[in-house]
């Protein structure tokens, strides 16, 4: 009867072990959007684990009821459940992404920047993971004067026009060299591209460029809070940007080689 008992108990164990390994290869493999989503405080507590920063800017990355997506998120989480990387999402705005980068604490990201030189002196950038389609802009229905600019350097170099761009933003090394070379007349946001748009709409600036993705999303689900904003495209503007994972320089070389491997090889 005793060793009956035992090998029950055995077996029991065994199928405990076998159903938990199952449960947690289909969290971290089959399901990556859904693993954690911690407070920047408590990412703290995870030395081993690689933080990922995001916040919420659709189309690229934001919160569904199935975990974190988008044409930013997929292919990053696609990556990090093929190279068997342990990470956790941390929500934080994006000034205090490059902060967190600066700093250097530990392995950590932030997703989808733009290498430019400025944050090549204090990160590592991964591979590709997702490229913008050429920006686009994005200005008031009733602003006849700046359709005769339909060149984007005619347009920068228009001193009528003045340009809305966002602190601390890249808009591309290729867009960011051509607004420092023609100087245009600037008003500065601190708001995200909604924002902006409504800044657009309220006559606070004249033109803004902004990324055609988004402002599809964006003005289809408030269509009538930007009805008098017109789309058009420019001739001479530069391919849309590379985004990448930004990491720290504490980060593990190997950690982002594997990352930059399986990316590929998804590819």
């Amino acid at each position: 009867m005793l060793l009956g008992s035992s090998r029950f108990i055995r077996s029991l164990i065994i199928g405990f072990v076998v159903v938990g390994g199952i449960s947690l290869w289909m969290r971290g493999v089959i399901f990556p959007s859904d693993l954690r989503v911690v407070s920047p405080s408590s990412a703290e507590g995870n030395p081993g684990v690689l933080t990922l920063y995001y916040h919420h800017r659709p189309p690229y990355y934001h919160e569904t009821s199935r975990g974190l997506e988008g044409v930013v998120i997929d292919p990053v989480v696609a990556a990090l459940a093929a190279a068997e990387i342990d990470f956790q999402w941390v929500p934080l705005p994006a000034p205090q992404q490059l902060e967190a980068i600066r700093r250097n604490d530990g392995p950590v990201a932030a997703v989808g920047w733009f290498l430019n030189e400025e944050r090549t002196q204090f990160a590592i950038f991964s591979d590709p993971v997702y490229r913008d389609e050429p920006l686009v802009a994005v200005t008031r229905k009733d602003n006849e004067a700046i359709f005769r600019d339909l060149t984007l350097g005619s347009l920068l170099r228009d001193k009528n026009q003045t340009l809305l761009v966002k602190e601390s933003y890249s808009y591309g090394e290729t867009l960011d060299r051509a607004i420092q070379l023609f100087e245009p007349p600037i008003e500065k946001a601190s708001t995200d591209n909604t924002g902006m748009l409504l800044m657009l709409q309220a006559g606070r600036a004249d033109y803004a460029f902004i990324a055609p993705e988004e402002a599809q999303h964006i003005m289809a689900r408030k269509s009538s809070d930007f009805s008098d904003l017109g789309v058009f495209d420019l001739a001479e503007m530069p391919a849309g940007s590379e985004r990448r994972l930004m990491f720290s320089r504490s980060t593990p070389g190997e950690l982002v080689n594997r990352f930059n491997r399986a990316l590929n090889d998804l590819n």
